[in-house]
């Protein structure tokens, strides 16, 4: 039998050691969790490489499970979050995740159901990085209208078989 003293450490310690999915336990040597020592020796030293894949787990799961972000889009807006603050793209990087957040916010499932990939709204010349700053008032399967006035239109390979937005070859501003 315990006391209610040991409860209460037990308690604490055992919130102070949680472990997710998508977290690591705690970081090496911060002495918040009695266990940490021997959770480095038997996995190691996380390298930067593994410390960013956290960083984009931890925010997908944020953004599926608290933002309702459609999974097909989740692990490409938590890669907006990453990077570091000295990195010259960081000011772009802030605007396009006001950008996403704005986007979503607004259109939730729209671009899921009109059939936008991942690509078309997150890569490198997507939806989202065209944005900057300004918003979409009207989305279709192949165009998004802007607030600025411009007409985002996605150029897309013929192919019968599959929606058009699916498989961009090219972003191009009407």
């Amino acid at each position: 039998m315990s006391t209610p003293l040991e409860r209460l450490l037990k308690s604490w310690l055992d919130q102070q050691c949680r472990v997710t999915g998508v977290t690591p336990v705690t970081r090496a040597g911060s002495g918040t969790c009695r266990l940490q020592e021997l959770v480095t020796r038997v996995t190691g030293e996380p390298s930067a490489e593994d410390e960013t894949e956290a960083q984009i787990l931890e925010r997908q799961a944020m953004a599926e499970v608290e933002g309702g972000v459609p999974a097909l889009y989740a692990r490409a807006f938590a890669e907006l979050h990453v990077g570091s603050r000295d990195d010259a793209k960081y000011e772009r990087r802030l605007q396009a995740v006001d950008d996403t957040g704005r986007f979503l916010d607004a259109h939730a499932d729209a671009p899921l159901a009109l059939g936008w990939s991942a690509d078309a709204l997150f890569g490198s010349g997507g939806l989202i990085l065209v944005l900057r700053g300004a918003s979409v008032v009207a989305l279709t399967a192949t165009t998004a209208a802007l607030s600025d006035g411009r007409v985002v239109c996605i150029a897309s390979a013929s192919s019968a078989a599959l929606p058009p937005v699916t498989r961009v070859t090219e972003l191009c501003i009407c």
